[in-house]
């Protein structure tokens, strides 16, 4: 058994929550895998607490603990107003499709920052002997250099 609760629509952003339950009929611990346009792309967290569907399916053994949910960050490849296939599976001893729709992008593709990737260690080490920042001391030529308190 399975319910997709998120996402509501058939329009989603480059960052969409996937989240809903499944109920095996055997296992606990089922891994379920997202496929977008029909390859593996992200693993959805499955088990997680569900007393709605407890209480709905209270014969169903693994009711209880039947939630999932991840979060989906589309590729820069895929433009706006692209539609794309997601599917959802249950990867056990059988892969089993439980979910399966098209898509439509909306929204811009997303800024990130860029990370610094240049450092100035002389600002974030120290000297253990001494305490010097720019230079080892003299005394024992400092192999070793300690982490200081950083901005």
């Amino acid at each position: 058994m399975f319910n997709l609760d998120f996402p509501k629509s058939t329009e989603i952003d480059y960052l969409t929550k996937f989240s809903g339950w499944y109920i095996s009929e055997n296992n606990l611990n089922v891994k379920l895998s997202l496929h977008l346009n029909g390859k593996p792309y992200v693993s959805l967290l499955h088990g997680g607490y569900r007393p709605d569907v407890a209480a709905a399916f209270p014969e169903k053994k693994y009711a209880s603990h039947s939630g999932f949910g991840g979060e989906l960050l589309l590729p820069k490849n895929i433009k706006p107003e692209t539609d794309i296939k997601i599917e959802i599976f249950a990867d056990g001893r059988e892969k089993i499709l439980l979910f399966q729709n098209q898509f439509k992008i909306i929204g811009n593709i997303p800024n990130q920052p860029q990370r610094q990737r240049n450092f100035n260690l002389e600002k974030l080490l120290i000297c253990p002997q001494c305490g010097n920042i720019a230079a080892p001391c003299n005394k024992q030529n400092c192999p070793i250099w300690i982490r200081r308190k950083t901005p």
